[in-house]
């Protein structure tokens, strides 16, 4: 009987060691913070890139819009645009939005995570930068990103087509 506790605590340490090495493991493949926007910057330096690609959907193109600091005339729109995109915390998200997550429960009785990536759906890319000093990107696509966001860049590309 005595060798039934020490099995436990060898199993025990075995599984403890396990999900330390794990949880190590997933620290160094989690994204690493994206440093903030510069909070001072010359308005000739911004630029914003919005990228849509025409992915599988029949009939739809890529697209891009580009607004720059230095074309005089899209200023005050490159403006909205980046209080836009602080409203709703562009800055603070991860840099890739492109899967859809959902969790399911299994007739054991088990909660199983799950993500859907469609690769017929188009992605959109928006980058924020300025100069060489940062850039900040983020990839998504209409059912994975933030509704906000998608909604931001849906009015973008309508504002862009219009003469």
């Amino acid at each position: 009987m005595p060798r039934c506790p020490r099995v436990l605590t060898a199993l025990s340490l075995l599984v403890l060691c396990a999900s330390l090495t794990g949880l190590s493991d997933a620290a160094t493949t989690a994204e690493p913070a994206t440093a903030a926007p510069p909070r001072s910057v010359r308005i000739e330096d911004l630029r914003v890139r919005l990228e849509r690609g025409a992915g599988q959907v029949a009939g739809s193109a890529a697209r891009s819009v580009v607004l720059s600091g230095a074309v005089a005339g899209q200023r005050d729109t490159l403006v909205a645009l980046l209080n836009a995109l602080h409203a709703v915390h562009f800055f603070a998200l991860p840099g890739q939005m492109t899967l859809q997550t959902s969790v399911v429960l299994q007739e054991d009785g088990t909660v199983q995570t799950q993500w859907l990536h469609r690769s017929d759906e188009p992605t959109t890319r928006v980058c924020v930068s300025v100069s060489t000093a940062y850039e900040k990107c983020v990839t998504f696509t209409a059912t994975a990103g933030p509704a906000d966001l998608v909604q931001l860049a849906d009015q973008t590309f309508a504002r862009a087509l219009k003469p």
